[in-house]
């Protein structure tokens, strides 16, 4: 049983990974060559010299080269992919709580992010390398309401009056009641750029009769502004507005 454990042990110790870009070439020194295949030639083309193997890197892909006792498990990555792995390396360097892991065909971002603009950072990552990274990295629950809070600033800088941001289970989501086909199509462009999802579902329906009272004290704000405090009119509808109650009759509320 000794001999066996032993035995085990020698093989797992002869065992390397190899990660590669596209076009790149490296020497590998083994004990014998007799006998070598890779599991992806697609990968990989070997050259064979003595003891010592060159791996030349053709595409990405994932696959093994067996020489002898030696197993070498290789990773071939795109030219794009090496580069953004090395930038996202060094980010990940300086921030707290997120993690790189690295696949041959994409990054992923794993772990909990605890500032916006270390969420923001993501979304930027993912607008400009699409497929490339994966985010799998979720929220704080003390990063949730000062995320939605910016969101919501953000929606009101752009003068959007069909949608909220509200936090659900732990994630955010922009709630919109519009049908407006071009309007959808910015809400998507707000939702990417925030990294939320737009929902336009039953459950944002009710939004609508917030949202249209917000705008009608908006401009009851605009109109009064103007007033004197001291008038009737201001003091109605001070008293009304202070009181939360509004009547759609006339021209008070």
């Amino acid at each position: 049983m000794s001999l066996l454990i032993l035995l085990s042990l020698n093989q797992s110790l002869a065992s390397q990974t190899l990660e590669l870009e596209v076009g790149e070439q490296k020497a590998i020194k083994v004990g014998d060559t007799s006998g070598v295949v890779i599991t992806n030639p697609k990968i990989a083309k070997l050259l064979l010299h003595g003891s010592t193997i060159d791996v030349v890197a053709k595409s990405p892909g994932l696959g093994e080269i067996k020489a002898g006792k030696t197993l070498i498990k290789l990773t071939v990555f795109s030219q794009k992919l090496a580069e953004l792995r090395t930038e996202v390396a060094i980010w990940v360097k300086k921030v707290y709580g997120i993690k790189l892991e690295t696949r041959s065909d994409k990054i992923i971002l794993k772990g909990t992010a605890y500032r916006i603009q270390d969420w923001l950072h993501l979304q930027k990552l993912r607008g400009s390398y699409g497929k490339l990274v994966e985010n799998k990295t979720e929220l704080s629950p003390e990063l949730i309401p000062r995320l939605e809070e910016a969101i919501n600033k953000s929606i009101k800088d752009r003068a959007f009056s069909s949608v909220r941001a509200r936090s659900v289970q732990g994630h955010i989501q922009l709630l919109t009641y519009t049908k407006n086909k071009a309007e959808i199509v910015a809400l998507r462009e707000l939702a990417d750029e925030w990294g939320v999802d737009l929902s336009t579902a039953s459950q944002a329906v009710e939004l609508k009769p917030m949202v249209e009272i917000e705008i009608v004290i908006a401009e009851i704000k605009k109109t009064f502004n103007g007033i004197p405090r001291n008038s009737n009119s201001g003091n109605l509808f001070s008293h009304y507005y202070s009181c939360g109650r509004f009547e759609f009759s006339g021209h008070y509320f």
